[in-house]
Order: C-alpha cells, then sequence, then structure tokens
C-alpha cells in the first residue's frame, strides 16, 4: 500500500467521497483545528485523511510542517489550542518515525516545496530556541530534536531515541511509584484520568522504530545493540541518586536486550563478553531485577554456545499457534505463485482475508473481478483472536480502524496444522547452515528448491537435532566443531537427494493434488532470501473477532449444581471458546507427540485478546471459570494466554499499567488517552466489527501494537478468580440459588441499591419483554438478536453516548461511556456522584457479616471475625483496587486475599451494638472469605458483581474459586511485558 498512489487506494466509492468533500490536507488541517472540532472529524474525512500519510506522499511532510507551526506559536504563547498540546508531540512522533526517515529519501526530496518548509521551520527553531519555551512542554525538545537530527542533520538520533525509550515517568511521577498502598492504580500516579499521555504519549512509536531500523541492516542492529549496552553500563551509577528510575530503566534495558536478541544473532563474540561482564554487577539485585539479569544472563551464555538459539525459541512459541491454510484449487501454472503468499510474514502485511476481498460496501467495487476462484492462492495465517463485546461502541470502533476481520468459519476448504511451516523450516535450514559452515549457498539453496515441503521437514528435524544437541555442550569451541560437521555432512545428503530426484518426478510432484507433495521454494525465493541473508521472519498472524452477546446468560438449575454438572452461568464467551477448543482439539491430540517444533508434547498455544472493557473482562473471566471446573480434558491440550486491550474501561487493565510501565505506555497510554493523536473520529461515529475497507497508518500502528504485545509479552500475571454463592431466602443449604464468579469485585449498599430500582423502573417504563432467573436477576430479552433493519446484532451499528467516569473525571471527546439499562452487556461505567445519588432515599438494612482475616502475608487466621446488625451505606470486596478507593487495596494477583471495605452508618449507640463496633473503627480488612446475611430473612438486597446488577437475595459467600485438582485459587493467565511483584 505504501508504495500507490493515493488515486489507487480509492475504489469509485472513495473518489466519490473525496470529491463530495472537497478539501485537501491542508483545509481539513485547518478545520479539525478549530474550537469547535478539537481534532475530531468525521468517518470519510478521517479515512481520506490518514490514507494520504504514505511514506512516499508528501502530504506527509505538508503535515508535519503545519504541526511544527502550531507547535511553535503555542510555545510562543501566541496561539492557543483546541486540544492538549501533547498530542502535536503524539502526532509528529508518530509520524516521523513511522514514515522512512533515510537521510537519502530526504537528499533526494530536498528540491521538493514541502519538505524544503519543514527544514526552513526547523531551522527557524534551531535559530531561535530561547524564544520558544520549552517549560511549558518539556518534551517538545526531544521531538523537534529528533526532527531536527533527522532532516538538517542527516543523523538517525539513535543515542536520544534509546534513552527516551527506557527511561519512563517524570521526576513528580517517581515518589508515588515507590508507594503502592498509596498509589495502587495508574490514575494515582499520574493524577487522574486527564493526565494519561501528558508526559510520554510521544514516545509510544520509539520502540517500534528501533525494532524497524534494526532490521534494516546487520550494521544498524548492532548499533543498536551496542548503544543499548552503553546504557545498560551506566545504570549502576544512578542507584544512589535516583534508585526508583535505575530500577524501571533496568528492567527496560533487559526487555529491549532480550527481545532484540529473539530476532536475529548478535554482533560478534566481544558484544557477548562485553554484555555478559557488565550484566555479572546486576546479578545480586533484589527480585525481580536481579532474576531478570540472571535469566538474560543464562540467554548469552547459551548464546555463546548455539548462536541464534534465541530466534529459535521465538520461532517456536510463535509456532505452536494453530496454523489455518485455505486451499483453493488452482491450475498447474498456479503451483508457484500458491505457495508464496504464506511467506510474507511482516508485521504490517497480517493476513486479513476480509479486507484484501472487499472494499467496503459498494456494488462496483468488485468490478475487476475476473470470477476465476482457480486463479486465487492459497493463505495461510495464525490466528489472533479478539473478543469483543457486541454492546462495546468504543472497542467496535477500534476494530474497524484495525479491519479486524469478523470471520472465524474458513469455509469447508482448509486445513489445520501446527509447528513450522515447510516454508520457515527451509528458511531455519539455510538461516543455520548458512551461519555455521559459512562458503556460497547456491547449491544447497538450488538443491532445496527441487525438495517437496514432507522432504524438507524431514531434512529440518536433522538440522534441529545437531544444533540442539550442540546446544546442550559447556564448550563453545566443541560445540561449534561439532555442528559444523554434522551440518556440512547433512548438507551434502540433501544436495545429493536433490540430484538424484528426476525431472519426470518434479513434473509429478507439480500435479500432486496434496499440499506437502508440492513444491515450497523457487529460485526467486532464495535469491530473495540471500539479500537478506536468510532472515527468518516469523508467521502470519490474523487479526480474527469474535463478538460476544453478554445479556445472553443462562443459569443452571439447582439440580444441575447440586450434581456438579453446571455451576457458573453459561453465557456467549463460553459458546464461542468451546467451539474453538473442540475445532482443534484434532490437532491439538495428533500433534501432542510431534517434535517438529523442538518441544515433544507441547500443547498448541492460543491468544486471546480482551478487547474492551470490564464487562468483557468479566465475562471471559464467567467462561474461564467454567472451562476450567468442567472442561480440563480439554483445556490440557492448549495453552491458553490473555491479553488485556482496554478499548473501553478496564479497571485490571489501570491496575496493570501501574505494575508495568513498559505495558503503560505501549498500550495503556495509546488506548486510554482523550486524543492520542489529531484527527481522530468523532464519539457519536458508528462502528461496525466488519474488515471492509483499506487499512491506513493509524489501525497499522494498533495492529502492530497487538501483535508486539502478542509476541513480546512473556511475563505472566496471575487474575484470581473470585465465586459469589446468593441465597434468596432459607434455608440456606449447601447448594446457593446462584453462583457468580467475579474476578473485579462486589458491591453491596446505595449504589448497588439505586443501580438495581433504576433496571427495574426503567424496564417497566420501557415496556420490553423481560424474563427474571431464579434469583429475581432481570434481564431484556433479545428478539432473535436482529436489529430494526435485519441485520445480526454482531454487526449492527450502535451508537455511543457521552458522560461520566467512574471516577468522577468527565470523558473527553475521545471517551466513550455505553450506558446499559440491563444486568448483562455493554461496558457499563458509573460514577458515585450521579447526579440524583444523593437524592436517593436509601434505607439500609441490618446486615451480619462474617469473615476470615488473613495477615499481611496473605495467612488466613483460624478465627473468624462476626460484627452483626450493621447499617452499612456502601460496602465492597475488590479484588481490583479502582481509583479514588479507600483503605490498603489487595492484589489481584494475590491467591485468597480480598479487600474488604465497609463504610458503616452511625445510626444505632445502644450499648448492645456497641461491642460489634469493630467496621466502624477498621472499616479496611483483607479477608479470605465473607460471608453477608441479613438480620431478618424478609430483609433483602440488591449486589453488583463486576459492575453487574443482581439480586435480591438474603445471604452471600465470597469466597475463593479452588481448583479441585491443584487445589489452589484458580486464575486467568495475563501476559504482560515486566514481572509484576507487589
Amino acid at each position: 500500500m505504501a508504495t500507490k498512489k493515493l488515486g489507487k487506494l480509492f475504489k469509485k466509492r472513495d473518489k466519490k467521497a473525496a470529491q463530495k468533500l472537497g478539501v485537501d490536507i491542508q483545509g481539513m488541517v485547518n478545520k479539525f483545528m478549530l474550537p469547535q472540532c478539537a481534532g475530531l472529524v468525521a468517518k470519510d474525512e478521517y479515512n481520506f485523511f490518514w490514507l494520504a500519510m504514505r511514506d512516499d506522499a508528501s502530504d506527509v511532510d505538508l503535515y508535519i510542517h503545519v504541526l511544527v507551526g502550531y507547535l511553535l506559536d503555542f510555545m510562543s504563547k501566541n496561539t492557543r489550542l483546541p486540544f492538549d498540546a501533547q498530542v502535536l508531540l503524539n502526532t509528529i512522533n508518530f509520524l516521523v518515525l513511522r514514515h522512512p526517515s533515510d537521510p537519502h529519501h530526504h537528499n533526494n526530496n530536498h528540491n521538493n516545496k514541502q519538505a524544503k518548509n519543514v527544514l526552513d521551520i526547523l531551522n527557524k527553531w534551531n535559530k531561535n530556541r530561547v524564544k520558544f519555551n520549552d517549560q511549558l512542554l518539556p518534551a517538545a525538545k526531544d521531538v523537534l530534536g529528533l526532527l531536527y537530527k533527522q532532516r538538517v542533520q542527516q543523523d538517525n538520533g539513535l543515542n536520544s531515541l534509546i534513552i527516551q525509550c527506557y527511561q519512563f515517568y517524570s521526576h513528580d511521577q517517581l515518589s508515588r511509584i515507590a508507594d503502592y498502598y498509596t498509589h495502587p492504580t495508574i490514575l494515582h500516579v499520574v493524577g487522574g484520568r486527564h493526565n494519561i499521555g501528558l508526559s510520554s504519549g510521544d514516545k509510544v512509536c520509539i520502540w517500534p522504530y528501533l525494532k524497524e531500523f534494526a532490521s534494516r541492516a546487520p550494521s544498524n542492529f548492532a548499533l543498536v545493540m551496542q548503544n543499548t549496552l552503553s546504557k545498560l553500563v551506566g545504570i549502576s551509577g544512578q542507584i544512589v541518586v535516583l534508585p526508583k528510575l535505575a530500577e524501571i530503566s533496568l528492567l527496560a534495558l533487559l526487555f529491549m536486550i532480550r527481545q532484540l536478541l529473539s530476532y536475529t544473532r548478535v554482533p560478534d563474540d566481544s558484544w557477548l563478553d562485553k554484555s555478559i561482564a557488565n550484566l555479572k554487577k546486576f546479578y545480586l539485585w533484589p527480585v525481580p531485577y536481579g532474576s531478570q539479569a540472571r535469566d538474560l544472563l543464562m540467554t548469552l551464555q547459551k548464546e555463546r554456545i548455539a548462536p541464534g538459539l534465541s530466534v529459535l525459541h521465538k520461532v517456536w512459541r510463535e509456532c505452536r499457534l494453530p496454523e489455518i491454510q485455505l486451499v483453493k484449487r488452482k491450475h498447474k501454472h498456479d503451483h508457484k505463485q500458491a505457495t508464496q503468499p504464506t511467506m510474507v510474514s511482516t508485521s504490517s502485511k497480517s493476513a486479513s482475508l476480509s479486507a484484501t476481498t472487499t472494499n467496503d460496501d459498494d456494488d462496483d467495487d468488485n468490478e475487476n473481478d475476473d470470477g476465476n476462484d482457480d486463479d486465487e492462492a492459497d493463505v495461510a495465517f495464525r490466528p489472533l483472536y479478539y473478543l469483543f463485546d457486541v454492546d462495546d461502541n468504543r472497542a467496535l470502533l477500534y476494530a474497524n480502524v484495525m479491519k479486524i476481520d469478523a470471520q472465524t468459519h474458513w469455509g469447508a476448504n482448509y486445513a489445520v496444522r501446527t509447528g513450522p511451516s515447510a516454508y520457515i523450516s527451509a528458511v531455519l535450514m539455510l538461516n543455520i547452515i548458512g551461519h555455521d559452515c559459512g562458503g556460497s549457498m547456491a547449491e544447497l539453496g538450488a538443491a532445496l528448491t527441487r525438495l517437496n515441503a514432507n522432504e524438507i521437514q524431514l531434512f529440518y528435524k536433522q538440522v534441529m537435532a545437531i544444533f540442539t544437541a550442540s546446544a546442550s555442550s559447556n564448550n563453545a569451541a566443541l560445540a561449534r566443531q561439532s555442528r559444523t560437521l554434522g551440518l556440512r555432512e547433512l548438507s551434502k545428503q540433501i544436495i545429493e537427494h536433490a540430484n538424484e530426484k528426476s525431472v519426470d518426478e518434479e513434473e509429478e510432484e507439480e500435479d500432486e493434488e496434496d499440499e506437502d507433495e508440492r513444491r515450497v521454494l523457487y529460485t526467486e525465493d532464495i535469491s530473495r532470501l540471500h539479500e537478506n541473508e536468510y532472515r527468518v521472519e516469523l508467521p502470519v498472524l490474523h487479526h480474527t473477532g469474535i463478538g460476544c452477546d453478554l445479556k445472553k446468560k443462562e443459569f443452571p438449575s439447582p439440580g444441575q449444581m447440586a450434581s456438579n454438572e453446571m455451576l457458573y452461568p453459561s453465557n456467549d464467551v463460553l459458546a464461542k471458546l468451546l467451539a474453538i477448543f473442540k475445532n482443534l482439539h484434532g490437532v491439538a491430540t495428533s500433534s501432542a507427540a510431534s517434535h517438529d517444533d523442538g518441544g515433544p508434547g507441547e500443547p498448541i498455544t492460543l491468544r486471546f485478546m480482551i478487547a474492551g472493557g470490564n464487562n468483557i473482562l468479566s465475562g471471559v473471566a464467567t467462561a474461564y471459570a467454567s472451562l476450567m471446573r468442567h472442561c480440563q480434558p480439554l483445556l490440557q491440550h492448549f495453552e491458553v494466554e490473555f491479553f488485556v486491550l482496554p478499548y473501553s474501561r478496564n479497571h485490571f487493565a489501570e491496575w496493570l499499567a501501574r505494575q508495568d510501565p513498559w505495558y503503560n505506555r505501549h498500550i495503556y497510554l495509546p488506548l486510554e488517552s482523550k486524543l492520542f493523536v489529531a484527527p481522530s473520529l468523532l464519539p457519536e461515529t458508528r462502528s461496525k466489527l466488519t474488515s471492509h475497507g483499506h487499512l491506513h497508518c493509524v489501525g497499522e500502528f494498533y495492529r502492530e501494537m497487538s501483535e508486539a504485545y502478542a509476541r513480546e509479552a512473556d511475563q505472566l500475571v496471575a487474575l484470581r478468580l473470585w465465586e459469589v454463592l446468593c441465597w434468596e431466602a432459607p434455608p440456606y443449604t449447601k447448594t446457593p440459588h446462584q453462583l457468580i464468579p467475579c474476578c473485579l469485585r462486589v458491591e453491596i449498599g446505595k449504589f448497588a441499591e439505586k443501580r438495581g430500582q433504576d433496571q427495574l423502573y426503567q424496564s417497566n417504563y420501557q415496556n420490553t419483554n423481560l424474563y427474571r432467573n431464579r434469583a429475581n436477576t432481570s434481564y431484556q430479552q433479545q428478539n432473535q438478536n436482529v436489529d430494526d433493519d435485519g441485520y445480526d446484532a454482531y454487526d449492527a451499528e450502535v451508537y455511543e453516548n457521552g458522560g461520566v467516569g467512574v471516577d468522577g473525571d468527565e470523558y473527553g471527546s475521545g471517551d466513550y461511556l455505553l450506558h446499559h439499562q440491563n444486568g448483562g452487556g455493554g461496558d457499563y461505567k458509573y460514577n458515585d456522584m450521579d447526579m440524583d445519588i444523593d437524592t436517593f432515599d436509601y434505607q439500609p438494612v441490618a446486615l451480619d457479616i462474617d469473615w476470615q482475616p488473613v495477615d499481611m502475608l496473605g495467612r488466613a487466621h483460624i478465627q473468624n471475625i462476626e460484627q452483626k446488625s450493621q447499617y452499612l451505606d456502601t460496602l465492597s470486596l475488590s479484588s481490583v483496587p479502582r481509583y479514588g478507593d479507600e483503605g490498603f487495596p489487595a492484589s489481584p494477583d494475590k491467591a485468597g486475599v480480598i479487600h474488604l471495605y465497609c463504610k458503616v452508618r452511625d445510626s444505632h449507640k445502644k450499648k448492645k451494638y456497641q461491642e460489634y463496633a469493630l467496621l466502624k473503627n477498621e472499616p479496611s480488612q483483607h479477608v479470605r472469605s465473607c460471608v453477608i446475611s441479613s438480620d431478618s430473612p424478609a430483609e433483602k438486597f440488591f449486589i453488583l458483581v463486576d459492575d453487574q446488577i443482581y439480586g435480591k437475595f438474603s445471604k452471600i459467600k465470597v469466597q475463593p474459586i479452588i481448583d479441585p485438582i491443584t487445589k489452589d485459587q484458580v486464575f486467568m493467565p495475563i501476559r504482560t511485558f515486566f514481572p509484576v511483584n507487589v
């Protein structure tokens, strides 16, 4: 796409839209910079604008020049901006770092008017730096300095980029980082939601740029590694002056080196020796810093024995994902083209079926199709699943921008396999043999072009056996010698085998319908791989969207619960996950004994992006609790990895961003900022979970962000799961009336009561058809899940509303609020200071509270504590802390500890109640389990579980969900970048 002209990017509909708009880039900038627009545009203008921002387009320089002009005017106090000035810096760095910064590229454009304008305004800034007040915007000197170095001085600015990449937080934020109990979430650290991204939003694109720069040439990679190592050397000197900054910077540098090693080999042995010597300084640092340094030391020692082992581990890990290969019948002359689309494996070229075959909803889009499916090539990809709430419009907006494919049914002709494909196996063979044996690879490359997939896989296993055997040696010289001898002998065997094959045999293989009997490599492939030094590309990922209707819930009957047939509610997430697991079960069982990926018996990896807010996270937790309880024989064939993308308000993501600075900067910040880059979409933009249209640079950025998250987040965070046992009325038997999984919090009190009453009132007012479960929880019944236009709700266009967040921070035009009237779907966000919450006449019921306390080490006490007849305005049992919570918060990754906080209404002063005044004096408690029941069975109360209303009940019990096999608390395996230890 980057090499096409703008006219070719648009089909007829797009051209008509551009003509109808009648605006150019300059005119669009002038429009969305108006105060009434505040950086927001309509969908057609948004797509038109960002499609124009191509690598070779002069519009990029035009926009950079305009943005720098606005920035300098702001810094000289000559103008006001319609949004925060940080957005200008974010957008400038986004354009600069995601477009070529090669000096030769800019030399060729010096005669271009727009490129010259950029040079002129940068020289103006450099000559008058005193005039422009950097104190108004401290990050401006970094952004403009980088642009000046690249455009004027023709320097890559690598040193300053690496410094910005590994340094986090400002000095005033560092003191807040150190105290977890005072500042448990990222909102506490930055001082509110409105401050997200104000200090580091411009640094989001630096790490992707460094990886791209290092991949251009081996000399670039060596330069990045040398600069990174030099920064690591200086960390030990910071520990005395700024200890917290030194600790976070050390984790970042270790992470950067570890990830760079997994993409290509180390520069040379001298770099290895220097790195190992410097890393030994951090070996005795406390956990997690010393343990991370130790792991990297072990990796470098292995690289000395077997160069490229980190790359192999990375490829093997990625190849454990199932590969979906869509098989189409082709003519004989198309066999060569058929294999090549499966070989493209860069993050910007992720597989997208619908995006490559359809464009918008216009009938004219397919006018050039010849209707001949026989000429279509096979497509192979590894699915990366996104779990969406179909009622979360903000999440659907991101899905639309990223062109996430809402297609999980691959048709009738497809094959599923795991492990490295034949092409990747061939490239790995060339890479390893070329590095260890040296010399000309022409003869071996020519031989591989004559082998079919089965033969390549057979020789690949022998190469891996030789390589892994040498990696177990303790002597680098002996390992290199044995590996070289074995690989040279194997290379001769491959060449001899290829020469023995007759031309007739090759032609017969070309006619084979079996894909494993066809050729894999061709002469042009060998030439291209030789130019890239046989660099191994990771498999293609397909961004697959799974829409889940969270309003659909089926509660088990008392008999099902008593017989352990079904304990938890069955929702749409569970149905979708079970369908995926069952579909891949055959591949998982057949690959259990496979050794192709270097790890015998390793399960298939499935990656799920929890794409949205609290509700989709809660829905996935409910489904996962059921799977762990009833489907463990099925799950044992899979390694499930969850990733959290906070497209909507997600309190677990707020906590995780506080713990992991890398996650905060590269995932949480760009998704939660009110306005990350300008222009952005208007909040009232309608959205669909479809992949029609063209993928522009902003969509590519979010795709690459998700792929980097999936591939680089190798640290595990355990999100512990809890269950709420609910009884409507006595007798309180062992089998409750309802059993609800919980991962965030349980609330009782004024707000829960108002939510429950409002839901009942609004349901009656709207005269909707309701059904009630056995616990009086009402849900709006979906009429066949179809909207007024006859479209399924999965693809329905839904609108967004503005509102106020849970913390009392008013959302700007870039944030979204979806207020649902029922207890099921959507990302319901509420505010304790709602307009009429103070006027709500809440009369609390007397509650008896019995809990099992835990000490600071998480050890449960034997003796329970009981407080009777407590009149509470609010009661919360929180696993995940929220901004504004009082007391000492618990940690969601800590087993068996949840935070109980009560706000007692002082209405009883009689002597018999004074003995139960513990919660009034010490409202914050850490507990293992908690039982809450009404004094009188006739008195009942609503409860909020993960922001969803249930009730009314007269008794509930909150306790950990225990794995029946391991007897440990069940947890969801969430992936992140840095180790999380509270």
